[in-house]
């Protein structure tokens, strides 16, 4: 996420697509580590990172949720992410 931002901030593009899974739900180390937040809450944490980061830009972020996320809900078509309010 680090290089996404760096990359947004440099070429500041007018729209920024980015496609799930964010966070894998068979991804090793979430099948065998015990985390500190919930998945919901580690998602929303990297999108409020990434929006702090760019939002003096006129960048709009579009999230393409899938099925495979781990904090979402494995249907398809996938329903659109419920983010905690970030402002």
């Amino acid at each position: 996420m680090k290089d996404l931002t760096e990359v947004i901030l440099r070429d500041k593009p007018d729209i920024c697509i980015l496609l799930g899974p964010f966070l894998e739900a068979n991804h090793k180390l979430i099948e065998t580590e015990v985390l500190p937040k919930s998945f919901d809450e580690i998602f929303a944490d990297e999108i409020k990172v990434l929006h702090e980061k760019i939002e003096d830009l006129n960048t709009q972020i579009l999230l393409v949720s899938s099925y495979k996320d781990a904090h979402a809900d494995m249907v398809y078509p996938t329903p659109q992410y419920a983010l905690l309010k970030l402002v």
